[in-house]
């Protein structure tokens, strides 16, 4: 995933100002509560209102620290996708996967449309067309419930000034209406539905790009706890009525969460290194019930197949170890014997591995117990010895006297 620092380019403005919000204090900026809680609307303008400040700003702080992460600016981020037929407006769809990847890889075409004939600046869906994103690790809740505003642009901390929302879902263009799935970890998947010009009703001819943003703290079915791993959105398939700006259906301008909610993941396997040649070859089984210890959070042990995997890990570096067991050696990784591993935020490190050979005792030369065997079979020698000869001896007195 690319920072989306490196995506905003210097004649882009991100323009978000909502139509009919009081803010709340200078460079705070309140917007429209959707039917679904934890769900808010932040408009970017008008045709009267062309968007700008503050909300723009605090996007940008936000950015220029290095707190937001896009999603689906990777091929392996965009698990599918589909484009459909086009609305009689529409310009090109994307309908390859070069295409969708492009077009979620900036935040360039939105608030005041800069680059509104730029067919490669967002995720064109056509008619009822969908993409799904995942693979970008797992996104928690911050436990801040949010209410609905953000700001002030010039916050000590570029952060706390995104009120709490973990995700964020930039619409370009005039408002189109599509559903939002959100798939957790764990329990069943959580959608709801943004209409048609659901802000700015009455001003087709503007400005109207829409933020959505969404708290996983107060939003209905998501447990604390929990992560989202997957997300899906889809066009509505309902073209606008006229007077339209416009295309008329979903163009997706970028994705994005916070870095600090995007966790990710270490695993690996435990296996029975039988040749020591350092490579996990067929055959070769998993360790289990061995500890595998990770810095900083703690330790786990091997399941029957020898795995083993630490979650919800925030960005940052970690090392990783083994606990030996007698009567063993370790093969795999080399000196010092340990992973070292700087995590990206949502990265998922799979196969850190560790290979183990069992080295037999060698045979005992001398033990005690050949000595007591030893001694044993000499006493009974010596035993059998004195029954012959006094056997032998009685005889011959015996014959003497006859």
């Amino acid at each position: 995933m690319g920072n989306i620092s490196k995506l905003v380019a210097a004649s882009t403005i991100i323009a978000i100002l909502a139509l009919g919000v009081v803010s709340a204090s200078p460079g705070t900026i309140t917007g429209t509560p959707d039917d679904t809680g934890g769900v808010w609307l932040f408009s970017a303008g008008t045709d009267t209102e062309p968007g700008g400040q503050p909300t723009d700003e605090i996007v940008k702080n936000a950015v220029d620290a290095g707190i937001l992460e896009l999603i689906g600016d990777e091929a392996g981020e965009v698990v599918d996708f589909e484009a459909g037929p086009p609305e009689p407006y529409e310009g090109p769809r994307d309908t390859t996967l070069a295409l969708v990847v492009e077009g979620l890889s900036a935040i360039d075409d939105f608030g005041l449309i800069e680059e509104g004939d730029d067919a490669s600046a967002n995720f064109d869906a056509g008619i009822g067309g969908w993409v799904t994103l995942s693979n970008f690790g797992e996104i928690h809740s911050d436990g801040v419930v949010a209410t609905g505003t953000i700001g002030p642009e010039d916050a000590p901390d570029p952060e706390e000034a995104l009120g709490g929302f973990e995700i964020f879902l930039f619409e370009d263009a005039e408002l189109s209406g599509f559903v939002c799935t959100l798939t957790p970890k764990s329990g069943a998947p959580i959608s709801f539905t943004i209409t048609d010009r659901q802000v700015n009703p009455s001003t087709p001819n503007g400005a109207d790009d829409t933020l959505i943003a969404i708290d996983l703290d107060s939003l209905p079915g998501f447990t604390i706890g929990n992560a989202i791993i997957a997300i899906t959105i889809t066009d509505d398939a309902v073209s606008m009525a006229e007077p339209v700006f416009g295309d008329t259906t979903l163009e997706l301008d970028a994705v994005a969460t916070r870095v600090s909610v995007l966790l990710g993941s270490i695993s690996g396997y435990k296996w029975n290194d039988l040749d020591g040649d350092k490579v996990k070859d067929a055959g070769e089984p998993g360790l289990s019930g061995w500890t595998i210890t990770l810095s900083g959070v703690g330790s786990t042990t091997t399941g029957l197949d020898g795995y083993y995997e630490f979650t919800g890990l925030a960005a940052g570096p970690y090392t990783v170890s083994e606990t030996l067991k007698a009567g063993w050696t370790q093969t795999y990784p080399v000196a010092p014997g340990t992973h070292t591993i700087n995590l990206a935020a949502g990265e998922n490190r799979i196969n850190v591995n560790f290979g183990n050979k069992f080295i037999p005792p060698p045979p005992s030369v001398g033990g005690q117990g050949e000595l007591i065997t030893v001694a044993s079979a000499n006493y009974m020698t010596v035993i059998v010895a004195i029954f012959v000869v006094g056997a032998l001896s009685y005889a011959i007195i015996k014959r003497k006297k006859i």
